[in-house]
C-alpha cells in the first residue's frame, strides 16, 4: 500500500505484483482479513459495511431412484428454482434399479437451489427437505413416493453480493 491505497499484491510465496489498481473478488469480510493494516482505513471499512448480500439455500438429496435425466432444470411455479443432476453433470453412470452405480454411487444425487432465500433461512432442515420433496413431485410425477436416503441442507447467507446504485 501507499498513501492509503492498495498498489499491488504479495502472494504466499512472497512474489509481488504491482498495479495501478486491484480488483478483489473476495467478500468484504474476507478482504479485510488479507489487507495489510495500513490499508484498513475507516472510509474503506464503511464502504465494505455498505455491501448487502442475498442468501442461497442448497438442498442436497440422495434418492433411491432416478427422477430426471436433465442436467440443469429450471423449476417454475415452485419454491425451488433450480435442480442440478449431479451424476449427469459429472457424467457418472446414473443409478439403475438393482445396480450399485458407478464410483460408489448408491443413490441418485440432486442439488436443489433456492436463490434469494430470505424467507426460508429460518426453516428447519426437515421442513426444507419436505418442501423439496413436494416441489419435486409437482414438477416430476415420477418422483411420487421417492425415498430420500440422505439429505444435506446448506445455507449460504452471503452467497451473492447485491449491488445497488449506492454501492461504489
Amino acid at each position: 500500500t501507499a498513501d492509503g491505497q492498495v498498489k499491488g499484491v504479495v502472494l504466499a510465496n512472497s512474489k509481488q505484483f504491482l498495479a495501478d489498481g486491484v480488483i478483489s473478488s473476495l467478500p468484504p469480510s474476507s478482504l479485510l482479513k488479507v489487507l495489510p493494516e495500513e490499508a484498513k482505513t475507516e472510509p474503506l471499512r464503511q464502504k465494505l459495511k455498505s455491501f448487502t448480500f442475498s442468501p442461497i439455500i442448497s438442498i442436497n438429496l440422495w434418492l433411491d431412484r432416478v427422477i430426471t435425466d436433465g442436467l440443469f432444470v429450471a423449476m417454475t411455479g415452485t419454491r425451488i428454482q433450480w435442480l442440478f443432476n449431479k451424476p449427469a453433470i459429472l457424467r457418472l453412470t446414473p443409478l439403475r434399479q438393482g445396480s450399485g452405480g458407478q464410483a460408489g454411487i448408491k443413490a441418485h444425487y440432486l442439488s436443489l437451489i433456492i436463490s434469494a432465500a430470505y424467507e426460508f433461512l429460518g426453516q428447519s432442515n426437515a421442513a426444507l427437505v419436505q418442501m423439496a420433496r413436494e416441489d419435486l413431485e409437482a414438477c416430476f410425477p415420477q418422483a411420487k413416493g421417492v425415498q430420500v436416503l440422505r439429505s444435506q441442507v446448506v445455507r449460504e447467507r452471503e452467497a451473492t453480493v447485491s449491488l445497488d446504485p449506492e454501492t461504489e
